[in-house]
């Protein structure tokens, strides 16, 4: 995950975009958590470094996903906790159809896919994470299946590398 870390911050260096958009930290997917994770540790990596003071770090934006709720059911398109109302924005004809062309080459994730309103993009500042705890109480969704990921795993990865970072308390 270091080599994502830093290429991400390389990217942000190179492209100085004005936001980034990633995963939520909610327990949904381990690859969504990484995701978030690396995202988070880049941008701090990048707003502490010497190099980088005279820019404006990238604001996070999270997209809502999918996670686990208390019924040992799927949420899907929605945020696990908001502390206010996610930006909402239905997409236009051709927005739709480009998002579309875009899924169909994802083979593999078609099944899971067709049960989004593709329609709707719900999207929100991210919050600050705690990423030495899990995502929320209970059992996340990676722990219902076979993913080879734990919620008590992935926190000592990620302790593991905050710690490898000089990162504690800066996420």
């Amino acid at each position: 995950m270091s080599a994502i870390r830093l290429g991400i911050c390389a990217l942000i260096v190179r492209l100085r975009p004005d936001a980034v958009l990633t995963h939520p930290y909610e327990g949904g997917h381990p690859d969504h958590d990484a995701a978030a994770f690396a995202v988070h540790a880049g941008i701090a990596l990048l707003a502490r470094s010497p190099r980088h003071q005279d820019q404006s770090v990238p604001e996070m934006l999270e997209m809502a996903c999918y996670q686990a709720d208390a019924d040992e059911g799927i949420v899907r398109a929605r945020f696990l906790v908001s502390d206010g109302d996610p930006i909402v924005r239905t997409l236009r004809e051709e927005e739709l159809e480009l998002k579309r062309e875009m899924i169909a080459c994802f083979h593999t994730q078609q099944r899971i896919l067709r049960k989004f309103d593709l329609g709707v993009e719900r999207y929100r500042v991210a919050p600050r994470y705690d990423f030495t705890q899990p995502p929320h109480q209970g059992t996340l969704l990676y722990e219902r299946v076979p993913w080879g990921m734990e919620g008590s795993r992935f926190v000592q990865l990620a302790r593991g590398a905050m710690a490898t970072m000089e990162l504690e308390g800066s996420l």
